[in-house]
């Protein structure tokens, strides 16, 4: 008898007390709404890239709400971090924009895709990039944009071991540029040869054999590259105190 209320006792207790909280995270959608962006979202997620990447995000970032993830048509070619409430919005008109550009330098449609999937895994990590900054008040003493850009390059180099996303965001900043959108002086963003330099030569910084191929167009700027990632991955992991 006393054995079976020890038992009821301790069953009880256990029953009181609280569910365990999962800590907030990153949380994809994938919004479908026609053939086109249904087939973007299913190359998204055979990719898989987008997934280890909010997984990361959701493992390092003590965020203090969840933070969702819309691939959506938004009616515009772009991608957004939103403050209230906190979200992160990528545009399939941005993806078509993003294909349309490698295409026109790609031997085969494959080939456009796949640097598209690569860019737009960047453009996510940018984003994460402000969300990270607002959800954790950080202070900041560059454009926000540029921090954003350092931001992407080292969640992918550092935390996926991949700069493949980073590289090809680089070079479609490139093609923007010999496109003749080169951005204006008075906008947020680096201009878009800026950007390409940015992009390229702090993906070489992080691994410099897997991309040695990015030195000839570096130029002189290569021998800053590596010390340029450098000081980007120590303020990192000192602001995430990792």
């Amino acid at each position: 008898m006393h054995v079976i209320f020890a038992i009821a006792l301790v069953l009880s207790i256990a029953a009181k007390d609280p569910p365990a909280t999962t800590p907030p995270r990153v949380d994809v959608v994938y919004e479908t709404d026609d053939a086109l962006n249904a087939a973007w979202a299913a190359l998204l997620q055979l990719d898989g890239r987008v997934a280890r990447l909010t997984d990361a995000a959701s493992r390092v970032v003590p965020w203090g709400h969840p933070l969702p993830v819309s691939f959506q048509e938004c009616g515009s070619i772009n991608a957004y971090y939103f403050h209230e409430p906190p979200r992160v919005v990528v545009c399939y008109e941005f993806m078509d924009f993003i294909f349309d550009a490698f295409a026109s330098v790609s031997a085969t449609e494959e080939a456009a895709i796949d640097a598209t999937i690569s860019a737009t895994v960047g453009v996510l990590a940018h984003e994460l990039g402000h969300a990270t900054v607002a959800a954790l008040d950080l202070p900041i003493v560059a454009r926000g944009e540029d921090v954003a850009d350092a931001f992407a390059v080292w969640v992918m180099a550092r935390l996926l071991r991949d700069t493949g996303p980073t590289v090809a965001m680089g070079q479609f900043w490139r093609l923007l540029h010999l496109a003749g959108e080169t951005g204006s002086a008075e906008d947020e963003h680096s201009p878009t040869l800026v950007r390409y330099y940015n992009w390229v030569c702090w993906s070489y910084g992080a691994d410099p054999d897997g991309n040695a191929w990015l030195a000839a167009p570096l130029g002189d700027r290569i021998d800053e590259c590596a010390d340029e990632y450098a000081q980007i991955d120590r303020s990192w992991i000192r602001l995430l105190t990792l």
